[in-house]
């Protein structure tokens, strides 16, 4: 795993299949045996119970977790006061977080859903990932596969409607300032300017 800062990739201790990173700046992971874990500012990492397949944070620092295949893909949110997690109803398998705390999900199906603290919203299409800015801003990898064999096409949420952009992705994640970071299925990683 490495930070991206000032021009140049610089590594940390640690391993990651599905990474986020909260208002500190500092990462949640899941690492490649789903454990879930934040890398603290003094250099180590400190582990949460429970194992995930992805992890979510928001703005505000609100953590969401999707559990493991051994979990049932169940969701969880965070609770600071008690240090565990509550259970909501559903089985997604990618999940990012609003600025306001609210989770977004994508289920096996590619349906994409949003909790709105009583009850998962459907919203329009089909992904494979989401990822939501601190700014709010939502972006999606589409599950319309492309035929360079780099992914699938890139998709941003504008006024309740998907509107697709160039490039390909298979992992997307939205910087601070609401503008996409993708891996595609060649590993590379690519910024949107």
């Amino acid at each position: 795993m490495s930070k991206w800062a000032e021009g140049e990739w610089i590594p940390i201790v640690g391993g990651a299949a599905r990474i986020d990173v909260g208002p500190d700046g500092l990462p949640y992971a899941v690492n490649p045996k789903n454990g879930l874990g934040k890398f603290t500012d003094k250099g180590t990492w400190s582990e949460y119970p429970r194992y995930a397949s992805d992890v979510g944070v928001g703005a505000d620092g609100t953590l969401w977790m999707i559990g493991s295949e051994s979990e049932n893909y169940s969701v969880a949110r965070w609770s600071t006061e008690d240090s565990e997690w509550i259970n909501i109803v559903g089985e997604p398998r990618r999940i990012d977080v609003g600025p306001d705390g609210t989770p977004y999900v994508v289920n096996e199906n590619g349906t994409v859903f949003f909790y709105n603290g009583v009850k998962w919203i459907e919203m329009p299409g089909k992904l494979t990932d989401i990822s939501v800015g601190a700014d709010g801003t939502i972006w999606g990898v589409g599950t319309n596969k492309q035929d360079n064999g780099s992914g699938f096409g890139i998709w941003k949420y504008v006024d309740g409607e998907w509107i697709a952009f160039a490039g390909t992705a298979v992992n997307i994640s939205v910087g601070p300032d609401g503008k996409p970071w993708l891996v595609n299925a060649r590993n590379e990683i690519w910024r949107m300017k």
